[in-house]
C-alpha cells in the first residue's frame, strides 16, 4: 500500500473525461499526513480556542482518549489529548453553556451522557443516564428548542432521546421515542424540510420503507416518524440544497447513483408517506384503545392502554399529527371507553383491569396524569363502555367464565342486567348501537375464539340474540375485524373475513340481513380488517402483505404499501386512516402527503465505482455547495458540483493504491470538512487506516 498525493485515478478505472472547466475550479494542497494509531473514529473539526482555525478532534478508542490536532506555524501539527474515561459511542462538540467556548459531549459505553465544559472555572456537570447505544456514532448536537443554546439528540438501542437544558448544568431528559427496527445506516439532525426547525433523519434496516424523518417543532418536540418508500439506500447525508431550500442526498446502494431529494408536501401520486407514532412494542395481544375528544378542543384524540407497562398513553391530535403523553395507570388494562360519566360536559376515561379486579374512571375535569378512581364493580370486570346517559355498562366473568352485564350510574351501585353466556375469551371493545328493528339498543362485541355476540337491552334487561350471530362469517373473527357503519335502515355492522367484507344488520326474525358485500381487489391476499369511512369509501387492510386498499363505488380500487407494525385495528381519524398495531399508531393520509421528490442525480463514472459515504460543503470557494464522496473502488474521493438539475463529477483522486485483485477495503473510512488554516475556505480531512490526512483548499 502507498499513499497517493496526485489527482490521477488508478489504472484499473476508466472513467469518462471530466469537463476541464469544472476540474479547474478545484485544487487542494497536500495531503498533510499525521499518524495517530489504530481504532480512530468520530472525527470533527471545530475551532476550540477561538483563533479562527479549526482543530481536528478524533476519538482514539483503543487509548480511551480524544486526540486534538492543531495547526502551528509552517504547517506543523501539535497534538493534545483529552481523556474520555473509556469507550465512547457518540461525540458532540459545541458551546453548550453559552460562554462561547466549545465543550465536549459524549455518550459512553455505560449508557451515560458525559458533558465536559471547557470554559474557565466551568462547573462539573453530572453524568446523565440515557440508555445503551443502539449503534455507533450516536450523538448529535443542535438547538432543537430555539433557546439559542445547543441540545443533544441521542440514538439509543430503545429509541431516540432528546436532552435539553445543558446550559444550566442540569440536563432535562425527554422520554424515549421508540424505534422498531434493528439497525440504522445514517443518523442526521438537520432541517430537511425548510421550516428552519431541526429534524431527525434515520436510514433504517427496513426493506420497504427505510427512510424515517421525524420533524421538529422548534420547541424541543418532534412529530411522528414519516416513513418514505424509496429505492434501496446505503447512506443519506445533508444535500447541497436547491433554491435556498435544504435537500437530502442518498447513496442509492453500494455502487449506484447519487440522488438529491427535496422533502415537501403535495398531492398523493400513488405513494404515501405514512406517519408512525412509535410506542413500546407489545410482546403479544393488542392495545386497548378509545377514540374521542379528550382535551375538549373539538378534534378527536386517541387514548391507548399499555397493558405491559401499567400506563395510559394519550395521543392528542395536533395539526395532523399526535402529541404523545404517557401517564401511570392500572395494571393490565383490558378495555378503555370514553364518555361523560358525571354529566359535567367533559369527556371522562373509563378503564377495566381484570388483574386489579376493578372498573375505574378518570374525570375529564382532573389533570391528565391523575390516577383512575376505583368504582364499585363486584366480580372481575373485563370490558366496559359508556352509554349516552353517562352510565357505564361493563361485563364481568366468574371462575367458570360465565359473563354478566352490569350498569353503573354515577354515584350509584352497579345493577346486574343479566347473564350473557360463557366467554371463551375476554372482549376488548363494547359497542352500543341499534342493529335490529326491535325496540332498544344493542351491545355488540367480539368474544375471542368464538365470534360476534349481540346483547339486546330491553326494559333494563340483557338478552343474548343467539340467531343473529349464527352466520359462519361472524364466527372466530378478531376484534379488529368488526367495525360499525350506517345504512339506510340504521346502524350496521361490518365484518371483514378473508376475501370479502359484509355490511349487515339483524332483521325482525333475528337473522342476518346483508346490506352489502365488498369483495377483495383481485391482487389482494387475505383481508384482515377494515372500516367504512364517512364519505362511503371502504378501507381494507391485508396484514400479511402489508397493503391498504381503498374501494369506492365509482373508482377502481387503489392500494398503498404499509410498514409492518403488527396492525390489529383500523379507524377513520380526521379524514385519514389510522392503524393501531403492536408497535404503535400509523396514520395513513389521503389527498396530500409528505413526499420525497428527486431533484437531480449523478451516475457512477465506472461500473466499479462504489460510493458509500458523502457530505456537502463549498469545496471550490465559490459560495455554492458541492458534494464530496468516498469511493471504495479508487480508495479515494470524488467531488461533484451541484446545479439546479444536475450533479456533475469534477474531480477524483485516490488516497492510496492497491493491486487490482484485493479484498474490499472501505478506506478512507471517514470524511469531514473545516477551516484548518484560517483562510475561510473548507478544507478536506480524511481518516485512512491509522492516520489523518489533511487536504487544504487552494485559493
Amino acid at each position: 500500500m502507498c499513499l497517493a498525493i496526485g489527482a490521477a485515478l488508478p489504472a484499473q478505472s476508466s472513467p469518462p473525461m471530466v469537463d476541464s472547466a469544472l476540474r479547474n475550479r478545484f485544487g487542494f494542497l497536500g495531503p498533510k499526513v499525521h499518524k495517530i494509531g489504530d481504532g480512530i473514529n468520530l472525527m470533527q473539526l471545530v475551532d476550540l480556542d477561538g483563533d479562527g482555525r479549526d482543530e481536528i478532534v478524533v476519538n482514539h478508542g483503543e487509548r480511551g482518549r480524544l486526540t486534538i490536532l492543531r495547526r502551528k506555524d509552517h504547517d506543523a501539527i501539535e497534538s493534545e489529548f483529552f481523556d474520555t474515561d473509556g469507550t465512547i459511542y457518540g461525540l458532540g462538540i459545541a458551546d453548550v453553556d453559552g460562554d462561547k467556548v466549545p465543550d465536549f459531549v459524549m455518550h459512553n459505553r455505560r449508557g451515560r451522557m458525559v458533558v465536559k465544559l471547557r470554559g474557565e472555572n466551568a462547573p462539573r456537570v453530572p453524568e446523565v443516564e440515557l440508555g445503551s447505544a443502539g449503534s455507533y456514532d450516536t450523538l448529535r448536537l443542535g438547538d432543537v428548542d430555539s433557546d439559542g443554546v445547543v441540545d443533544a439528540v441521542v440514538l439509543l438501542r430503545s429509541g431516540v432521546r432528546v436532552v435539553t437544558n445543558l446550559k444550566d448544568g442540569q440536563p432535562r431528559l425527554g422520554s424515549v421515542m421508540p424505534i422498531d427496527f434493528e439497525r440504522t445506516n445514517s443518523f442526521l439532525l438537520e432541517d430537511v424540510d425548510g421550516d428552519s426547525h431541526l429534524d431527525i433523519v434515520l436510514l433504517t434496516s427496513r426493506n420497504s420503507m427505510p427512510l424515517h424523518v421525524k420533524r421538529g417543532n422548534g420547541k424541543g418536540g418532534f412529530g411522528p416518524w414519516i416513513m418514505f418508500r424509496t429505492p434501496k439506500m446505503h447512506r443519506v447525508f445533508d444535500g447541497p440544497g436547491s433554491g435556498g431550500k435544504p435537500t437530502l442526498s442518498a447513496v442509492q446502494d453500494r455502487r449506484a447513483r447519487i440522488v438529491d431529494y427535496r422533502i415537501d408536501q403535495g398531492a398523493i401520486d400513488g405513494a404515501i408517506a405514512p406517519q408512525l407514532t412509535s410506542l413500546k412494542a407489545l410482546k403479544r395481544g393488542a392495545f386497548p384503545f378509545a377514540h374521542g375528544d379528550v382535551d375538549g378542543d373539538g378534534d378527536a384524540d386517541l387514548v391507548l392502554a399499555h397493558p405491559e407497562r401499567a400506563e395510559l398513553v394519550y395521543l392528542i391530535e395536533d395539526g395532523g399529527q399526535f402529541r404523545v403523553r404517557a401517564v401511570p395507570s392500572l395494571a393490565r388494562i383490558s378495555s378503555i371507553a370514553l364518555g361523560d360519566h358525571d354529566a359535567d360536559g367533559k369527556i371522562d376515561v373509563v378503564v377495566t383491569s381484570p388483574e386489579e379486579e376493578v372498573v375505574a374512571w378518570k374525570s375529564g375535569a382532573r389533570p391528565m396524569d391523575a390516577f383512575p378512581q376505583r368504582l364499585p364493580s363486584g366480580e372481575k370486570p373485563i370490558a366496559a363502555t359508556v352509554d349516552a346517559d353517562g352510565s357505564i355498562l361493563f361485563i364481568t366473568k366468574d371462575k367458570k367464565r360465565q359473563g354478566k352485564l352490569h350498569r353503573l350510574a354515577h354515584g350509584a351501585e352497579p345493577v346486574e342486567l343479566g347473564a350473557i353466556g360463557r366467554l371463551s375469551g375476554d372482549p376488548q371493545r363494547l359497542v352500543l348501537a341499534d342493529v335490529d328493528p326491535t325496540p332498544g339498543r344493542d351491545l355488540v362485541c367480539v368474544v375471542p375464539s368464538d365470534g360476534l355476540r349481540v346483547v339486546q337491552l330491553v326494559d333494563g334487561k340483557a338478552k343474548v340474540k343467539e340467531s343473529g350471530t349464527s352466520a359462519g362469517f361472524s364466527k372466530k373473527v378478531e376484534d379488529g375485524a368488526l367495525t360499525m357503519t350506517r345504512t339506510e335502515a340504521g346502524d350496521a355492522m361490518m365484518i371483514v373475513r378473508n376475501r370479502f367484507a359484509r355490511i349487515f344488520r339483524i332483521d325482525a326474525a333475528g337473522e342476518v340481513e346483508v346490506a352489502r358485500q365488498v369483495n377483495a381487489p383481485a391482487d389482494a391476499g387475505e383481508l384482515s380488517f377494515g372500516a367504512v369511512f364517512s364519505d362511503g369509501r371502504q378501507v381494507l387492510v391485508d396484514r400479511k402483505s402489508n397493503k391498504l386498499y381503498v374501494v369506492a363505488d365509482d373508482k377502481a380500487p387503489t392500494s398503498f404499501d404499509l410498514p409492518p407494525i403488527g396492525a390489529t385495528h383500523l379507524i377513520e381519524h380526521e379524514g385519514a386512516a389510522v392503524l393501531i398495531g403492536r408497535s404503535g399508531v400509523l396514520r395513513v393520509p389521503f389527498g396530500t402527503s409528505w413526499r420525497l421528490s428527486p431533484l437531480r442525480n449523478h451516475e457512477p463514472p465506472t461500473e466499479d465505482t462504489n460510493y458509500w459515504l458523502g457530505l456537502s460543503a463549498d469545496l471550490d470557494g465559490d459560495g455554492v455547495t458541492d458534494v464530496a464522496l468516498l469511493d471504495e473502488d479508487i480508495n479515494g474521493v470524488q467531488l461533484l458540483t451541484a446545479t439546479d438539475g444536475r450533479l456533475d463529477r469534477a474531480l477524483g483522486f485516490p488516497v492510496f493504491e492497491l493491486p487490482e485483485k484485493r479484498d474490499q477495503v472501505y478506506e478512507p473510512r471517514a470524511i469531514a470538512v473545516g477551516d484548518w488554516n484560517g483562510d475561510d475556505r473548507d478544507d478536506l480531512v480524511l481518516i485512512s487506516h491509522d492516520r489523518v490526512l489533511i487536504y487544504r483548499q487552494e485559493k
